[in-house]
C-alpha cells in the first residue's frame, strides 16, 4: 500500500487476509523517499511498540511476535514537502 499524501498525517489500519487462522507474527517493510522529516509508530496497546525517524531515502523493517488480526500504524510528518512512502506487510497464522 502507499500513503495518499505524505504531507498529511495518516492512521493506517492493517488487517489479516479473509480465511487466515490465529495470527503470531507481523512484518512491515517501509520503502520510499521523503522530502523532509517524519515519524511513523506501531501501536500495540494504546501506546507506540516500533517507532521509525523517516527522512530522505526510507527504509525500515519491523518484525517479530504479533497476536491480532489487526494493526495500527500511525504516520506524522513534521515538515515534509513531498515523496513517496510504501508500506508491504505480512501477517503470518
Amino acid at each position: 500500500m502507499t500513503l495518499a499524501d505524505v504531507i498529511k498525517s495518516e492512521t493506517i489500519v492493517l488487517k489479516k487476509s479473509a480465511g487466515q487462522g490465529a495470527i503470531h507474527s507481523l512484518s512491515v517493510i517501509g520503502s520510499g523517499e521523503l522530502h523532509g522529516d517524519a515519524e511513523i509508530i506501531l501501536i500495540l496497546n494504546g501506546g507506540p511498540y516500533k517507532t521509525e525517524k523517516l527522512s530522505g531515502k526510507v527504509d525500515f523493517r519491523w518484525g517479530g511476535d504479533w497476536y491480532s488480526d489487526e494493526a495500527e500504524i500511525r504516520y506524522t510528518p513534521t515538515s515534509v514537502t513531498g515523496g513517496s512512502l510504501k508500506l508491504k506487510y505480512d501477517f503470518s497464522d
